[in-house]
């Protein structure tokens, strides 16, 4: 009867055999050896008998096992071995019984040590032991050695062993830990250099199902509305088996999985067939994707689920903590990395529509000033030459332009007449003289449109248009044909074109398009002016103003700025000795000389020059003077601007 008291006899060998202090030898005195298939110790060879003293007085795990049946004797140190339920019952019980995956595990290795081979020794031998009414691995380093008599017949078998469960978990635990640091080191360096969210998914994905060499690992995104959601499968690695689905509905997978997840849990199946959480309908969904073990880990952000990661099996896989944790780091990491690229994603789109602002607004701050810079010297030009010279001369060097010209429409408005072009050798200038409103040019294209047209390249425009003459230049260029117009009394007047080219395709924004566009209108107004000079020149002088004198180098002392101030004071020194005004010539406004009662020499605010004004309309239209007030009108004035000194 198991765990009954033994009965109360002993015999003078057993009490011979076992003498000594201990549990075992206790045990073992007051046992019925007789009812064994050892039978009773008297009967026992003394080559066993010195082998059972030995195995008492050792303080290692070691046993005995005598007889055919291998009847099962061992010390006190053998206890801690044995499962609590099995012991003292062990004592006297055949080893199939008390170890039966033992014995079977061994049974090949003794029939050879038996029949005459070399004893048995193995270290960190691996056994599945049932233990606590459940199986578990178990590591021994064990020794078996056979007991024979004088004449070589086996009596038994001698057996030390030593359970290294703990070491050899001990030293699992440590390589596991230094593969999982290498592993999540090397995951790291292979997201760090990514940017793009899915191919970080991919490569987790990838990494970690070959690291745990599983038949299939995936990361997906959730989205949905709660209590519904589905997963996109973003990465996933396939060893064997059949690939998941782009889309995929957790439910499908049983309520267990599918609660769990909902929490944030992990669900880990080691074979769902002997799992008793699914039920059948759920078994032959897993079984359907071909799926007996897993490994599935959600993650929660904001108390919704977001992403799911899984490494799964096509056949059952107990599945180890250090495993779990693993795939639970590697979602994370994940997780963090994604988001990450994503944000620095957005951080690069908006430091780049920063600069993009920046950009957009030094370039037009430049435009403005190179307008202005325009305006400025345009309203300096008194003659269409000037203003046609220093138009061409900004397009070129201002905008960087390779070629620009300025046309003038005829009084027919059939052809453009060329006024001044820069950039182009001779033959093409001889070409583009005269241009027919009817050429297939971009420019003739404007006169009949009256609206801005931008070629971005002018060897595709050469491809369709073949026959038609360009430019000798065989580089490909950028086009652009702006109208010249004014506005007259409420309507738009054509005066013809502006014409630029830069090196090289490029595609006009509509900003650049207005820039040129507000380019060719300063230049509009400021030819529309001279014309209207010029026109009133030659109607009151019967001939064209004569183009403006350079400036000489040197001082000048008359009706200068500079010496605005001293000129001021004399003038007064002298109106105080002679109480009245002096008339006196302007040098340079050339006046042949002042009526005497027509004209007064007054000084301004301190600072300024003194003016010089002229009363008769005889005097209108003084060369070098600015018109201040209608020229055709007689008794207007005319202010003669002084020079300044150089």
């Amino acid at each position: 009867m198991i765990g009954s008291a033994p009965p109360d006899f002993a015999d003078t060998a057993a009490e011979a055999l076992f003498s000594g202090p201990g549990e075992m030898r206790a045990r073992c005195r007051t046992f019925d050896w007789g009812a064994t298939p050892l039978g009773a110790v008297e009967t026992w060879p003394a080559a066993f008998c010195s082998a059972v003293r030995l195995c008492l007085d050792c303080g290692l795990p070691c046993s005995v096992q005598g007889g055919a049946e291998r009847v099962l004797l061992y010390n006190d140190a053998y206890v801690a071995s044995l499962d609590a339920g099995k012991h003292p019952w062990a004592l006297g019980r055949p080893t199939r019984e008390v170890w039966p995956k033992a014995a079977k595990q061994m049974a090949q290795n003794l029939a050879a040590m038996l029949a005459g081979g070399a004893p048995i020794h193995h270290d960190d031998a691996r056994f599945i032991l049932e233990r606590d009414g459940r199986q578990q691995e178990t590591y021994w380093t064990y020794a078996v050695s056979p007991i024979r008599d004088p004449d070589r017949r086996v009596l038994g078998i001698f057996t030390f062993a030593i359970e290294t469960t703990a070491r050899v978990r001990a030293e699992d635990a440590r390589r596991a830990s230094e593969a999982r640091q290498a592993f999540l080191l090397t995951l790291s360096d292979a997201m760090r250099r990514l940017a793009d969210p899915t191919e970080i998914q991919s490569t987790a994905s990838r990494l970690l199902g070959a690291h745990l060499d599983v038949s299939q690992a995936m990361y997906a995104e959730v989205d949905g509305e709660a209590g519904e959601e589905q997963g996109t499968v973003r990465g996933q690695y396939v060893h064997e088996g059949t690939p998941f689905p782009q889309r995929i509905d957790f439910r499908a997978f049983g309520k267990h999985a599918w609660e769990s997840y909902q929490r944030g849990e992990t669900v880990v199946v080691s074979d769902v067939l002997e799992d008793s959480r699914f039920g059948e309908a759920e078994r032959a969904a897993w079984l359907a994707a071909g799926i007996r073990a897993a490994i599935g880990v959600s993650h929660l952000k904001g108390g919704r689920f977001v992403t799911n990661f899984g490494v799964v099996n096509t056949t059952p896989r107990a599945w180890t903590t250090q495993e779990v944790s693993l795939v639970r780091e590697t979602a994370e990491r994940t997780w963090e990395a994604a988001e990450r690229a994503r944000a620095e994603a957005a951080r690069d789109l908006l430091l780049e529509a920063e600069r993009r602002a920046r950009a957009e607004a030094d370039a037009a701050r430049d435009r403005t000033e190179r307008l202005q810079r325009l305006s400025a010297e345009l309203t300096r030009c008194a003659t269409m030459n000037a203003v046609v010279d220093a138009v061409v001369r900004h397009l070129v060097l201002a905008l960087g332009a390779r070629q620009a010209g300025v046309y003038e429409l005829s009084e027919d408005a059939q052809e453009l007449r060329l006024l001044e072009v820069e950039g182009v050798d001779d033959e093409t200038r001889a070409r583009i003289t005269r241009v027919s409103i009817d050429t297939p040019l971009p420019v003739g294209e404007m006169i009949r449109t009256r609206a801005p047209v931008v070629v971005g390249s002018s060897a595709a425009w050469q491809l369709a248009h073949p026959d038609v003459p360009v430019t000798s230049h065989d580089y490909d260029r950028a086009w652009a044909a702006l109208p010249l117009r004014v506005e007259d009394e409420q309507e738009e007047r054509l005066l013809g074109a502006l014409t630029v080219s830069f090196v090289g395709p490029r595609t006009f924004s509509d900003e650049q398009v207005r820039f040129l566009q507000t380019f060719a209108d300063l230049c509009a107004q400021a030819l529309a002016r001279t014309r209207l000079a010029e026109a009133e020149h030659l109607r009151v002088l019967g001939k064209p103003p004569a183009p403006r004198p350079k400036r000489r180098a040197g001082p000048r002392t008359t009706c200068s700025r500079q010496s605005a101030t001293s000129s001021v004071r004399r003038w007064r020194r002298r109106a105080r000795s002679r109480r009245r005004w002096p008339a006196r010539r302007c040098r340079w406004a050339k006046c042949a000389r002042w009526p005497p009662r027509s004209t007064v020499t007054s000084p301004t605010r301190r600072g300024s020059s003194p003016t010089c004004w002229t009363i008769s309309a005889s005097r209108a239209a003084i060369w070098k003077c600015r018109a201040i007030g209608a020229t055709s009108t007689a008794s207007r004035a005319v202010r003669c601007a002084p020079p300044r000194l150089s």
